[in-house]
């Protein structure tokens, strides 16, 4: 229960307009789609 409350208080907390850019800025250095960027920030 207290891994879920984590990772909710984590979700709402997220700034997307700034992991947007991040994830362009990944994209355009590595060739990687911003999905497979997403999923491995996660991941880590």
């Amino acid at each position: 229960m207290g891994k879920l409350r984590y990772l909710t208080r984590v979700i709402s907390g997220v700034r997307f307009d700034k992991l947007n850019r991040v994830l362009e800025k990944v994209k355009e250095k590595s060739g990687q789609s911003k999905v497979f960027t997403f999923f491995d920030i996660l991941v880590c």
